[in-house]
């Protein structure tokens, strides 16, 4: 995210949109939303990210879907 927000790195954001926008279409998916209409969403969301990659702040607090969770089992904090 570093490289996108700081020079706007194409090969970066195409990496970071790999990787994450078959997760968002199965999370939005999973709530009904039909496979055309989850991919609109994704490239929308996407796009967002494009665009506001310089207000990216890497010291902000950040929740990422599952990260208290490993295979299954809850990890004590």
């Amino acid at each position: 995210m570093l490289s996108v927000r700081d020079r706007r790195d194409r090969q970066a954001f195409s990496a970071l949109f790999d990787h994450f926008a078959p997760r968002l279409k199965a999370f939005i998916m999973r709530s009904g939303t039909p496979s055309g209409q989850a991919e609109e969403i994704v490239q929308e969301v996407m796009l967002t990210v494009w665009r506001k990659a310089d207000q990216f702040d890497r010291g902000a607090r950040r929740c990422r879907p599952g990260s208290t969770r490993s295979r299954g089992t809850v990890r004590s904090t």
